[in-house]
């Protein structure tokens, strides 16, 4: 899958090597990784651009993430501009992972999103840290938007979808995702179709 990797500028004096960690791991996985805007460029190189300049890298940004799988965020160090593309990224319907070396902590911890992982790992142990990541990956896999059929519903299953996704801050469509995901993981005939399935396969 294509990985949009993010991680703040400014963290970088002190986290370089970490983010060239998680970079290839990712790459160790098979995957292929968007990092250049975060390895080969420099925090105070990019306070002095022009507004004009910081909209082409805003366009760019909005761009790779729209061509990419999911988001995968180191965010030890706080940064709001990666706060505005982790959004970005969820309102396009990508899995994020966001990666702590400090724990998790704040709004995120609240945050019911199942697109949304945050995790807590260690410098000193890279086999758990890769074991992270490829469970994110793997798992993400099955939460790609890429299926489409038409839906229809009467006006009262409408007013009714519109108020609880006004309540909720989430889509229509995102509020019955959520619906059958929650359905998938109580109904148990259905897991034994899967699990009868991979066995077959095996």
């Amino acid at each position: 899958m294509r990985v949009y990797f993010n991680a703040s500028l400014a963290g970088k004096t002190n986290r370089l090597s970490v983010y060239k960690e998680i970079i290839a791991i990712l790459r160790e996985l098979g995957h292929e990784v968007i990092a250049d805007h975060v390895i080969k460029r420099d925090s105070e190189a990019v306070n002095q651009q022009t507004k004009a300049e910081h909209s082409k890298d805003f366009q760019k940004a909005r761009e790779n993430i729209q061509k990419s799988d999911v988001m995968v965020v180191e965010g030890t160090h706080p940064s709001i501009g990666i706060g505005l593309l982790l959004g970005l990224a969820l309102d396009m319907y990508k899995p994020v992972l966001i990666l702590y070396l400090s724990m998790p902590h704040g709004l995120l911890i609240g945050d019911p999103n199942r697109l949304l992982t945050v995790v807590h790992y260690s410098e000193q142990q890279r086999k758990v840290l890769k074991d992270k990541i490829k469970s994110f990956m793997e798992r993400s896999k099955n939460k790609l938007l890429k299926l489409r059929f038409n839906f229809m519903i009467s006006h009262n299953q409408n007013d009714y979808l519109e108020w609880i996704a006004i309540r909720n801050r989430i889509s229509k469509a995102e509020f019955i995702r959520n619906l059958v995901d929650e359905k998938i993981t109580r109904d148990l005939e259905y897991e034994k179709s899967i699990d009868y399935k991979e066995a077959d396969v095996e």
